[in-house]
């Protein structure tokens, strides 16, 4: 029964991915969010070759292995494109969060790979998939780390003018990493036992976010959302922050 179930979500996942790109397109909006909709055209071509290619277990791991390696960069510009868009009114502190994501990615991958060095000499495609698996795990547990502290700062800017799509666009990616950083937390503790679980969460969480992604866009969301006034207090605060995080940045020599 459970089978079934992960079949459906399967060819179901591509019809999501075509209707949310085609929203995206409908709208006139696909270019505002370039890395996004980047990423949803990799996701739509991986589910149909990946589909294709079932019955072939050596050609599907390779396909498997080259979308997902893609797909990882692909999301750490879906999040450095999301939180540019909601931190676009203050410089320094959108200059800053951007270094601090390549930061956070570069030292994650760097800590996981050293931790698990010796898993990864399996001989043949084992350990291209280990480590490949390895890496979107580390991508997706940072990128979800990332967007859910920067939406916690956010709730002090509330004067910052941000359209209701970039609002949704934010929260719903940020419970999509978190989500799928949790299966992967599920995963590594039921082992090989939890597998056929964990692939059904993941396509799960996929199809739910595909949806409310389609819902949430529209040509109309990108007026700038109702938000509650700031204090002249709080104004002032933000404004010390960005100017004193643009200072630190442009103190930094490379």
């Amino acid at each position: 029964m459970l089978e079934h179930w992960i079949i459906w979500v399967w060819y179901a996942t591509p019809v999501l991915q075509a209707m949310l790109l085609g929203k995206l397109l409908h709208a006139r909006i696909a270019a505002k969010y370039p890395w996004f909709f980047a990423w949803m055209c990799l996701g739509l071509l991986q589910s149909l070759v990946l589909i294709t290619v079932a019955s072939q277990p050596k050609v599907y791991q390779l396909a498997w292995i080259a979308t997902l390696a893609l797909a990882g960069v692909l999301e750490v510009g879906v999040a450095r494109e999301v939180f540019s868009l909601r931190s676009r009114q203050y410089g320094g502190v959108s200059a800053f969060g951007r270094g601090l994501l390549a930061v956070i990615i570069v030292i994650a991958i760097a800590l996981a790979l050293f931790a698990v060095r010796a898993e990864l000499r399996a001989p043949g495609l084992a350990g291209i998939v280990k480590t490949t698996t390895i890496l979107k795990r580390t991508v997706d547990s940072s990128l979800a780390l990332f967007l859910l502290t920067a939406g916690a700062v956010f709730l002090f800017f509330h004067e910052t003018p941000v359209s209701r799509n970039v609002l949704r666009h934010f929260r719903i990616l940020a419970a999509y990493f978190t989500a799928v950083a949790a299966g992967f937390l599920v995963g590594n503790l039921t082992g090989r036992g939890g597998y056929t679980w964990v692939n059904l969460w993941f396509g799960l969480v996929s199809a739910v976010c595909y949806t409310l992604w389609t819902l949430a866009f529209s040509t109309q969301g990108e007026t700038a959302a109702k938000l509650t006034p700031a204090t002249p207090e709080e104004r002032a605060r933000l404004a010390r922050l960005d100017a004193q995080l643009s200072e630190l940045l442009s103190s930094v020599k490379f």
